[in-house]
């Protein structure tokens, strides 16, 4: 028998690493909610502490456009001009949910 939906667990994709990595922890820390990577850094699964239904899998930025394209991933933190590169009907497709204030890049010429 297969399992509904409801059965399975809400995936949340957050990058693996660098800038955009700590400022989505903090983004979570500021609202109560502690992230949980059971075996370290390099675990590239975790947890919402006191969350069972939760997974976060931590990925690479672009991999996580592609997630949400694909519906791999029901949410996701990740850079707003990869999903416009990468995603022709972003908008159809996808809902910014709310811009979060970090990860801004610099244009250097």
């Amino acid at each position: 028998m297969n399992a509904s939906r409801h059965d399975e667990p809400l995936l949340i994709a957050l990058p693996s690493k660098g800038r955009l990595q700590e400022n989505a922890f903090a983004f979570f820390a500021r609202a109560g909610l502690a992230l949980q990577q059971s075996r370290g850094a390099r675990d590239y699964r975790g947890a919402i502490e006191g969350m069972k239904d939760v997974e976060v899998l931590f990925l690479s930025a672009s991999e996580i456009a592609r997630e949400l394209a694909s519906g791999g991933v029901h949410f996701g933190i990740t850079g707003e001009d990869l999903i416009r590169e990468s995603i022709a009907d972003a908008d159809q497709r996808l809902e910014l949910v709310s811009p979060l204030g970090f990860g801004h890049a610099n244009v250097v010429v």
